[in-house]
């Protein structure tokens, strides 16, 4: 019995061994566990970004801004028909005088000279009949032109007032953050709306993916009257200014997505406005 107790005793230490080899492997394989589940993490946030940035692979031709060429063209025309009714204008009054220095010359060629004296008081009168005509055209062709310079400075003014508020809207519409998210079920669906939006001038615009899958499109927005631009380009939408913390908790892989926290305006996507595409 001794001897076995002896025995027993010096195999203790490679018993104790045996248990620290078997508790390092099972820290090993839980190291390794981590580190595996961390590179595929990793890795699946690589994925989403990449597929978030697909979703702008429907991108078309952009429009140009509308404002300034439209008013350039007005401007422009506007001009044309002032230069030819002011054309139009001379060529009028020039002919009158050409019809009326014809007219007195011939008058002046059929007058005898025995009924010269006779014909004195007559032509004093139409002398003063034609210098009133003259007086009273060129009077009538510096009123036009006198018109014509006001109405031009008058479109200009307007046109450089238009051309002020148009860039002072779009100044504002570029500043305002909106998050677009996709809840139709429809890849690509966000990045497409987020085209639509910056055609109609709004630039501060990111996307992202939506938890769960919505029928209809639902806006939310403490600004009002951003609600109702939004709500425009949107049809059968909804606008609530509650409910944004909840809409910022349901955005996938929020710390990828711009302004995920700070947008002004959050528009869930849902699967009634696919259909346009």
């Amino acid at each position: 019995m001794a001897n076995n107790r002896r025995h027993e005793n010096e195999r203790n230490p490679f018993k104790v061994v045996l248990y620290i080899l078997i508790v390092l492997m099972l820290l090993g394989c839980i190291g390794f566990l981590y580190y595996r589940n961390k590179e595929r993490k990793a890795a699946y946030l690589e994925e989403i970004e990449e597929m978030a940035s697909y979703e702008t692979e429907y991108i078309r031709t952009e429009r140009m801004t509308e404002t300034e060429t439209e008013k350039q063209t007005e401007k422009k025309q506007t001009e044309k028909k002032q230069a030819e009714t002011k054309a139009a204008a001379d060529a009028k009054n020039a002919d009158a005088d050409s019809e009326s220095e014809s007219e007195s010359e011939s008058e002046s060629k059929n007058i005898s000279a025995g009924d010269q004296k006779d014909l004195e008081p007559e032509s004093e009168t139409e002398v003063l009949t034609e210098s009133e005509s003259e007086t009273g055209s060129e009077a009538e062709t510096e009123s036009e032109s006198e018109t014509a310079s006001q109405e031009e400075m008058e479109s200009e003014s307007e046109t450089e007032s238009e051309l002020k508020a148009g860039k002072s809207a779009q100044g504002r519409l570029s500043s305002i953050k909106i998050v677009v998210l996709n809840a139709s079920g429809r890849e690509g669906a966000a990045g497409m709306w987020k085209n639509e939006l910056e055609k109609d001038g709004y630039k501060n615009i990111s996307a992202g993916s939506y938890s769960h899958k919505e029928e209809g499109t639902t806006i939310y927005t403490k600004n009002a009257a951003l609600g109702e631009d939004l709500k425009s380009i949107f049809p059968n939408s909804n606008v609530y200014e509650d409910g944004i913390a909840e809409v910022r908790a349901e955005i996938e892989f929020a710390d990828t997505v711009k302004n995920a926290l700070t947008a002004d305006a959050y528009i869930v996507v849902g699967k009634n406005n696919t259909e346009i595409f």
